[in-house]
């Protein structure tokens, strides 16, 4: 599916991410989302287009949105960079030192 929109990055990020999460719901697949400044597209096996977009309400796209959000990566990737940045600082501020080995990598 291709959508063609004028909003700008911001806007056509949350609505691809409500149509791939409708669409992810429908067919119970995870789905392939791309974004531009002038659209996005959804890629995935057998996508229905008329059940998708029936799915998408404009009343319940703030509710849709949370929900799409919640089941991504994207929260505990941020809370990780935070995490691993604030360990940096307390390691600095207390003069702490370890070994490069000792950190984890993911």
């Amino acid at each position: 599916m291709l959508f063609h929109t004028l909003y700008g990055r911001r806007v056509n990020d949350a609505l691809a991410r409500v149509y791939a999460y409708a669409a992810a719901r429908l067919k119970h697949r995870d789905v392939e989302m791309g974004i531009s400044d002038n659209g996005f597209f959804i890629a995935g096996e057998d996508l229905n287009e008329d059940k998708i977009i029936s799915l998408v309400k404009a009343k319940d796209l703030r509710v849709v949105l949370d929900e799409a959000i919640e089941k991504t990566e994207i929260l505990i990737l941020d809370l990780m960079y935070v995490h691993h940045h604030l360990l940096i600082f307390l390691m600095l501020f207390l003069k702490i030192q370890n070994n490069p080995g000792q950190n984890q990598c993911n």
